[in-house]
């Protein structure tokens, strides 16, 4: 029996649309000391359901040293207190190199449209450097609000000469990387959710950026638990009901190469080259979405009977039924489940007055911490892959070699 696409794809509308009218697209908000039982998150794991544990009222550093950390409650975590504090962290560092992150537009990670070869993932251009000098670039950016608001993904390789600088290892770098002399100011595990998934995370990441570093839009097979410890994280969350509309397909796989020019310019110029499999000699390639969660295109996938957007209310074309839009700040923690697509933008603190004890110099950067906890491969699992599959037969997405 032969089904149009057609009617695979408004199916897949259909999905969508179900799963918001019956609540699977909202956030879950726990406010002031309240904090779920191992069965309660549980619960949240099971029904895929992402959640926010915000801060409790802060108290007076004064009384922070001596006091027991709490997994649950960030505020009580020792880097909740010294992480902004910039004497804090060089000293803890001890000069240390880091391996950093750098692009030439902020997006580590990302498709990248280049004017004269086409589409490429295209990873960081990566650079052992002093932790200090690190922190001296991201302020640097930070000194600058209105650089590159939004990320430049398209374009000619040559023409960038800027460089924006983050910290996103994702290798356990707190545990077994660059981070391990800031291990013990943060807690080995999130007691609720170790207890809940019964096993402890597997790995435990630090994050550090300016305003001018993005995550593009992306999946991860883990359960999440990220912690904000200074200035705003803001996630745009897309419900695996509906990541098929951001149209999956292949890439090749390229990286950022930087180089400086010759005196007396001494501009940092760019390049991209292939990474290649040396087993194969071929590209390198990777699985990543193709469209922007609030792109007209994925509008039109998910409410094939509203064609363009309401001009008049922004806030009411109906694709708010289909992303939610979080922002954590200090001290917030939030539970973002396995195959939930996001993408994240994040701000420094404007003003750190009276975290510290003394007047200390206070670090204007966004500082995380992310517990990724291994998912159980069961019935959500199979479902999503499930909608990829009627996605691919659509023509929606590409198929999967």
């Amino acid at each position: 029996m032969h089904i149009e696409p057609e009617t695979l794809r408004r199916a897949l509308a259909g999905l969508s649309h179900d799963a918001s009218e019956f609540g699977v697209n909202r956030v879950v908000e726990l406010g002031g000391h309240s904090r779920p039982t191992p069965l309660e998150f549980l619960r949240l794991v099971m029904e895929g359901q992402p959640a926010v544990f915000r801060a409790p009222p802060q108290s007076s550093t004064t009384d922070f040293e001596g006091r027991q950390m709490d997994s649950s409650n960030p505020t009580t975590w020792p880097a909740f207190w010294r992480w902004t504090n910039k004497d804090y962290l060089k000293r803890a560092m001890n000069g240390r190199n880091i391996t950093v992150a750098v692009t030439p537009n902020g997006l580590a990670d990302a498709v990248f449209s280049c004017s004269n070869i086409g589409e490429l993932f295209c990873l960081p251009h990566e650079e052992s450097m002093p932790f200090d000098e690190f922190l001296e670039e991201v302020e640097s950016d930070a000194r600058n609000p209105g650089d590159n608001e939004v990320p430049v993904s398209s374009g000619a390789v040559e023409s960038f000469r800027d460089s924006v600088y983050y910290y996103q290892s994702q290798n356990n770098n707190m545990r077994d990387g660059d981070m391990t002399p800031l291990f013990s100011d943060v807690p080995p595990d999130i007691g609720f959710c170790t207890e809940a998934l019964g096993h402890p995370p597997d790995a435990i990441n630090f994050w550090l950026g300016s305003h001018r570093a993005f995550t593009s839009c992306h999946k991860d097979h883990y359960e999440n638990l990220y912690v904000v410890i200074s200035g705003t994280k803001t996630f745009t969350l897309i419900p695996p009901t509906s990541t098929w509309a951001l149209k999956e397909r292949t890439y090749s796989m390229a990286k950022w190469v930087r180089q400086k020019s010759a005196p007396p310019a001494h501009q940092w110029s760019w390049s991209l080259e292939p990474v290649m499999d040396d087993a194969s000699g071929e590209l390198f390639q990777t699985r990543w979405f193709s469209e922007e969660p609030d792109s007209d295109a994925v509008r039109k996938r998910l409410m094939p009977d509203q064609s363009t957007k309401c001009a008049d209310d922004e806030e009411d074309d109906g694709l708010a039924a289909h992303q939610i839009s979080v922002t954590l700040r200090r001290g917030d923690m939030l539970y973002l489940p396995a195959l939930w697509g996001h993408q994240v933008a994040q701000t420094p603190d404007d003003d750190c007055s009276g975290v510290h004890v003394d007047d200390a110099p206070w670090l204007k950067g966004a500082i995380a911490v992310n517990y990724w906890y291994d998912m159980s491969y069961g019935r959500a699992f199979s479902y999503h892959t499930f909608a990829r599959r009627i996605a691919a037969t659509a023509g929606i997405m590409e198929k999967e070699s």
